[in-house]
């Protein structure tokens, strides 16, 4: 779907919210003039917001900011500042060196603590202007999420340093991790998509989530834009507690900061409670995805995505890659199941599974290869043997003959 499209959809989709249920259909007859497409798309839309509104009015934005190419990756483009005029130079006692990336929820700044002289991410989340009068509840809210985030201490999760507030600007100050994000490494790097590989990389993020999980914070997110490969191959996942800080009505909605379309687990797009077992679903499709080079579920259109992710089972993996074993397969399905109680107890049950069920693939990929030699070797001996032997056996009857 091109970017204008997507323009459609999203400001037809909040115009209507904002309608009484009863007015909606004929407003949309009456804007859509004919267009059945676009009627189907934003009813569809519609249809699921009363459970989960706050997700799909970020949804549509997020979709709408992709298809116009925002820019998620380093800019280089001067560094604005968010708070005031001019120039920004620092946040807090932060000062800031670059612009690492721009996105809905706000920008990503590279930065040294001039304190102890360490580099440092900061993430800023921007209040939404509607919400103004919110304001002093939801940034204590936004204190406490980050918090929550910021307890967590794992070797596979990026830190949070600092939380804070400017003006009407948030933000968080992180670890500063050298590397790239999966969905880079995916995109310049096919040859990352070894089982072997993929296998280390989710049992990884499996013992963070894990770890998280543990303390009670569930991740909302788990895409490869929020995975990242250090230089070393180590995985770091960054932006917990993002997700549910972003839920507040009180900050921007142009970003799917409730999730990623793509790595949704069917109870986030029901509005339902998030578990664990929802952040496994989404590291079961980044699975898939290094896998076979594609989601579970892919479409231009978001209500068909929904469809599919809510009822539909994904494509076995051997279709895209014919290399892995069937039952590689059956763990991905279970992972993906479209309730968390079908699901593994745990990531790290899930990412044990895979690992076993890789096992048997290098292992159907490998023993054809490996025994061919020495049994064409047995054969050859054999062969020559046989030979020997009847060679042998006639030397030794013309002998008899002669001699007789």
């Amino acid at each position: 779907m091109d970017q204008t499209r997507w323009r459609q959809v999203e400001q037809l989709y909040h115009v209507a919210l904002q309608k009484e249920p009863a007015d909606r259909e004929a407003f949309l007859h009456e804007v859509c003039a004919g267009d059945a497409s676009l009627l189907e798309e934003v009813k569809s839309l519609l249809a699921f917001s009363g459970g989960a509104d706050g997700y799909l009015r970020a949804v549509v934005g997020e979709a709408a900011v992709q298809a116009g190419g925002a820019d998620t990756t380093k800019s280089s483009q001067p560094i604005t500042n968010e708070i005031g005029a001019g120039p920004l130079r620092k946040l807090g006692r932060y000062e800031i060196l670059e612009q690492l990336g721009k996105g809905g929820m706000g920008v990503v700044y590279r930065a040294i603590d001039p304190t102890i002289g360490r580099m440092v991410a900061i993430k800023t989340i921007m209040l939404n202007d509607e919400a103004r009068g919110e304001t002093s509840e939801q940034q204590a809210r936004f204190i406490r999420e980050s918090q929550a985030a910021g307890r967590l201490s794992h070797p596979n999760i990026v830190a949070v340093h600092d939380v804070c507030q400017e003006g009407k600007t948030s933000y968080i100050v992180m670890e500063y991790v050298y590397g790239r994000t999966l969905d880079q490494v995916m995109r310049e790097d096919p040859a990352l998509r070894s089982s072997t590989e993929v296998v280390r990389i989710v049992q990884e993020c499996a013992a963070a989530l894990d770890y998280a999980h543990s303390l009670g914070v569930v991740h909302r997110d788990i895409k490869p834009a929020n995975i990242m490969l250090q230089v070393d191959g180590r995985v770091k996942i960054a932006d917990f507690g993002i997700a549910k800080i972003s839920q507040s009505s009180a900050l921007t909605q142009t970003a799917a900061t409730l999730g990623s379309p793509g790595y949704m687990a069917p109870e986030q797009w029901r509005g339902e409670a998030v578990t664990g077992q929802t952040d496994q679903y989404a590291l079961a499709t980044v699975a898939y995805a290094l896998l076979t080079g594609r989601r579970p579920f892919e479409s231009d259109s978001v209500a068909s995505l929904v469809a599919m992710t809510l009822f539909e089972q994904p494509p076995a993996v051997v279709t895209f890659n014919f290399r892995l074993n069937p039952s590689i397969d059956e763990v991905l399905r279970k992972a993906l199941a479209k309730t968390g109680e079908a699901r593994y107890r745990t990531c790290s049950e899930f990412a044990l599974a895979l690992g076993m069920a890789n096992e048997n693939t290098a292992a159907v990929a490998v023993m054809p290869i490996a025994s061919a030699a020495p049994l064409e070797r047995t054969s050859n001996v054999q062969k020559w043997t046989v030979t020997a032997l009847a060679i042998a056996l006639l030397a030794s009857l013309s002998a008899a003959s002669w001699l007789y």
